[in-house]
């Protein structure tokens, strides 16, 4: 993905949010960082329905390993799969329970994502 096409992705995101609204609570979870030197690789809204590439290799691949990172209990780690990843997913209840997390939490979460490359940006 070139830069261009990084910085339309985020440009894109920022318009959906801007067009949902204040109501809507929303998470983006980005790969790659806008201060390296490849910048953002893709973007995509926890729980977004949209079957992003990004989505897929998350979902698919690096979510378990961000998850062992964390001190969430097998419960909470299904319950946060089944919000960033189920059929039955959006971004609103996506980021109901990531901000529902404790502060330490959100925190051990986003640390664990930043290691595997991944960047959280909280809209809510």
């Amino acid at each position: 993905m070139t830069k261009r096409d990084s910085a339309l992705s985020i440009i894109l995101a920022s318009v959906m949010l801007a067009i949902s609204g204040c109501s809507e609570k929303a998470i983006m979870i980005s790969r790659g960082d806008v201060n390296e030197r490849n910048g953002v690789q893709g973007a995509t809204m926890l729980g977004s329905e949209r079957n992003s590439k990004l989505k897929q290799t998350l979902c698919n691949r690096d979510l378990d390993r961000i998850l062992r990172h964390t001190s969430l209990d097998p419960f909470q780690q299904q319950e946060f799969r089944e919000k960033l990843c189920g059929s039955d997913t959006s971004e609103q209840e996506a980021a109901e329970y990531f901000n529902s997390l404790p502060v330490n939490q959100k925190r051990e979460f986003e640390s664990a994502c930043k290691h595997y490359g991944y960047y959280i940006n909280d809209y809510g």
